[in-house]
């Protein structure tokens, strides 16, 4: 599938593209808990409260007494290798949560408190020898109703990634691989739009390798940046002859390029880091309009290359000189 997922943390209001490496929720059950080892004085409610899923099927935790009170899941942890827990809870009264496992040395308590409503908890260890069981548990010392929670994931990796719900097995989830990434807007019409790529470069594959295209309705190539022995170009169709504009000819990797084009009916304008290159105005796109924009493919995946996306923007209007230069300028 290659819809693109959004990422609205850190209270952004305007969402970047989520794009996470491959990861496995060792979990066999994330969201149901009846096969988890619960010890003599935990007490679980199912569907008891919204989660942050919108559905009530948050849990609730109740402990009689501050002793055997935890609850587990078996899972295989290898010596070695580095593991991050995570589980979204919403506490009922100030508490502690303590994340452990049985034999790789894993134990830590997080202060959850009531004020901050559901939030994600976390928990990373290099596990010091093989383990079998992990789970969480009130480490407070008080009893009765404590918290809510809702997706418990552990995963290898030294940060958690994005949820992935488990219902009787563990998970996969797929790489996001952003060359099979189109962006095309619903009201994106080929007549009046900007789109801008804030990268970073990084080791180029080939020679001569792209960045992003302009494409048609069908997806056929109409125009884009490459990257060709340490320059920074647009190529574009102008009256159906390829013409390339240097937007830097001293480019090295490591460097941040902020390249931004305006699209206004034929005409096109082209800025780089704070200063308009060039405006074309004959830009017939082979008699096609765009449709969107997307990776560069070429013909091999010897013609990729691999930048560092820091923000990838489409505008619904051709935007003005003023405004391109101040989305540019470094």
């Amino acid at each position: 599938e290659n819809t693109p997922r959004l990422d609205y943390s850190g209270g952004a209001t305007e969402p970047s593209l989520l794009l996470e490496p491959q990861r496995t929720n060792l979990f066999s059950s994330s969201e149901y808990f009846d096969n988890w080892i619960l010890q003599t004085n935990v007490n679980l409610t199912h569907n008891a409260i919204d989660s942050p899923e919108g559905l009530i099927n948050g849990v609730k935790y109740n402990i009689s007494s501050n002793v055997q009170r935890a609850i587990d899941q078996n899972v295989t942890l290898s010596n070695g290798n580095t593991y991050t827990f995570s589980l979204y809870v919403k506490a009922i009264v100030d508490t502690t949560i303590r994340v452990r496992d049985n034999f790789g040395g894993w134990s830590e308590n997080i202060n959850v408190l009531a004020a901050d409503g559901w939030h994600r908890i976390t928990s990373t260890k290099t596990i010091t020898s093989s383990s079998t069981k992990l789970g969480f548990f009130d480490s407070s010392g008080g009893d009765g109703d404590r918290f809510y929670f809702y997706g418990a994931q552990v995963e290898e990796g030294s940060y958690s990634s994005s949820y992935i719900p488990t219902y009787g097995s563990s998970e996969t989830r797929s790489a996001d691989n952003i060359a099979q990434l189109d962006l095309r807007p619903s009201n994106l019409s080929g007549d009046k739009f900007t789109y801008m790529l804030d990268i970073t470069l990084n080791t180029a594959i080939a020679a001569f390798s792209g960045y992003f295209d302009e494409i048609d309705s069908a997806g056929n190539y109409k125009a884009g940046f490459v990257w060709s022995g340490g320059s920074l170009q647009w190529r574009t169709p102008v009256a159906t002859i390829n013409q390339y504009i240097t937007l830097d000819s001293q480019t090295a990797v490591g460097d941040r390029a902020k390249m931004l084009v305006v699209v206004d009916g034929i005409v096109r304008k082209v800025f780089y880091n704070g200063s308009l290159i060039t405006t074309l105005n004959n830009c017939d796109n082979n008699g096609a309009d765009t449709d969107g924009i997307r990776p560069y493919y070429g013909t091999s995946e010897a013609q990729f290359f691999s930048p560092s996306y820091n923000q990838i923007v489409i505008f619904d209007t051709a935007l003005t000189d003023s405004d391109c230069i101040t989305l540019t300028t470094l």
